[in-house]
């Protein structure tokens, strides 16, 4: 049980710490996820790290969309009318 306590305990710092280095030291945060070593801390910070970029990966695609969306009712910018026929593109 204590032992139990201690590696949920030690995973959450690992967590905090990996999110918090690839945040503000993103070259200190490649090298410390190379290790290669199996604790609770460790795959802690390896978790937080992949948190930060999934975290930025989706507020990056949230900027790509919100730039591509055309507001209803935006008169400036108009979807233009298909052409018919060949008939239409000599009239122009």
């Amino acid at each position: 049980m204590q032992e139990d306590q201690s590696s949920e305990l030690n995973y959450k710092k690992g967590f905090n710490e990996g999110y918090l280095i690839t945040k503000h030291l993103p070259e200190l945060s490649d090298q410390l996820s190379q290790i290669k070593n199996e604790t609770p801390r460790i795959d802690g910070f390896k978790d937080g790290r992949n948190e930060f970029f999934q975290e930025k990966a989706k507020e990056r695609m949230g900027h790509f969309l919100k730039k591509d969306q055309v507001k209803e009712g935006d008169k400036s910018i108009q979807p233009s009318k298909p052409k018919e026929n060949k008939d239409d593109l000599e009239k122009e």
